[in-house]
């Protein structure tokens, strides 16, 4: 099969849904190479989310995926073809075809820019394409803090060929700009009329989700900081800018006792945890807040779950026990109402912060309010009341202690 025969059967594949709602395609990236394996005429690589396969009712081992992706090929012109078929597991080695010939969607071929902001505000750098398979804005953070490193990678980035892979993602193109603005504009949009902007700046990178402003419920762009999101590492400067260890400490309710959190630790259970579990009768979890409302101050005492923090003092920074929670600076913990640090040589820095537990939980507008130990309002959340059990988030804190 020629290259144009290729294209024609990957296109006429890569078409097919799943007939159930919401219609999904049946695969997330694929690709037909002609030749392959022994005399074969073509190559079909495919690589496929099995969550959206189990929502449309289908098997989801590649086994599975591979007798409708037959049955699919037979529905075509080339059904008489000698073909073979490739899975590409690509959470886990990645995908290694190459990407100018392979179909997916636009989504997963997100408009990214990655750019150097100069003091007059001009910019350099590249237009990358995200095949959302990680976070690759947390990982370039941490492995670029310093405007030396910086510079060296948008220097590796821009000498790459268009659709080499870096981290992930795939370059498209490179891009100078008189600023943020002007790149933006110069460089294409998904089909949602969206597109990514990672750029560094005074030391820092920030990220932004940019919207059309033509398109239906557009709002405007906001650049936030990756480092104090992810808790990665940041620039010198950057750290210089941050609260020390000393302002959390400061405010802290009551100081921790490193001897309950071991204690607690050890208490921990494989089994702890899954369906039906009354996370905040979990024993580590109850002794840890039978410590609180022991010595806490006496309107501070009916806690019954918390969060918890590991301090970084490489970058200055608490980063959540709960994996998609913000970092969170010295400064802001030192404005939570209820918390203490654990500290003993030689270990993880920890602070838990308490909180009520679900039978003080209140119903309103945005879902369910929680409260702080000593009644203030704690986090809004947008689940339902009887689906919330904080202490859950509890044990995934111990559990990233157990694990440092």
């Amino acid at each position: 099969m020629n290259q144009s025969e290729c294209i024609e059967l990957r296109d006429s594949i890569f078409a097919s849904q799943f007939q159930t709602e919401p219609k999904e395609r049946l695969f997330r990236f694929l690709a037909v190479e002609p030749g392959g394996v022994g005399d074969s005429d073509a190559t079909v690589h495919f690589a496929y989310a099995p969550a959206v396969w189990e929502r449309a009712g289908y098997g989801s081992t590649p086994n599975d995926v591979v007798t409708l992706l037959e049955a699919t090929i037979d529905e075509t012109p080339y059904k008489d073809k000698n073909l073979a078929v490739q899975f590409h597991d690509y959470l886990r080695g990645g995908w290694p075809i190459p990407w100018g010939i392979t179909a997916k969607e636009s989504f997963n071929n997100f408009p990214s820019l990655v750019l150097l902001e100069a003091a007059d505000g001009k910019v350099t750098g590249v237009l990358m394409r995200d095949a959302h398979c990680g976070n690759v804005n947390a990982r370039i953070a941490n492995a670029y803090a310093e405007p030396h490193e910086v510079e060296d990678m948008i220097e590796e980035l821009t000498a790459l060929a268009p659709d080499e892979q870096f981290m992930g993602w795939y370059k498209d193109c490179n891009i100078a700009a008189d600023s943020i603005d002007a790149a933006i504009a110069l460089t294409p949009e998904s089909d949602a009329g969206q597109k990514h902007v990672l750029v560094y700046r005074q030391m820092e990178w920030l990220w932004g989700l940019w919207n059309n402003p033509a398109k239906p419920h557009a709002y405007p762009m906001e650049l936030s900081s990756v480092a104090d999101f992810h808790g990665t590492r940041v620039s010198a400067a950057k750290r210089r800018s941050r609260g020390e260890l000393e302002v959390a400490k400061a405010k802290q309710t009551i100081p921790g006792d490193y001897d309950v959190l071991d204690q607690a630790l050890a208490l921990l259970s494989p089994d702890d945890g899954g369906t039906g579990t009354d996370y905040e009768a979990i024993p580590a979890i109850k002794m840890l807040c039978d410590w609180w409302n022991s010595h806490a101050p006496e309107a501070m005492r009916p806690a019954a779950c918390f969060r918890v923090y590991v301090w970084k003092s490489n970058r200055r920074t608490f980063v959540a026990g709960d994996p998609e929670e913000p970092a969170v600076q010295a400064n802001d913990l030192a404005s939570i109402p209820t918390y203490a640090v654990f500290e003993r040589e030689g270990r993880p820095t920890v602070a838990l912060t308490f909180f009520r537990g679900r039978l003080f939980n209140k119903e309103d507008a945005c879902g369910t309010q929680t409260y702080y130990a000593n009644g203030e309002d704690g986090w809004q959340i947008g689940v339902d009341l009887d689906q919330v059990d904080e202490a859950y988030y509890s044990l995934k804190g111990l559990r990233a202690i157990e694990r440092i």
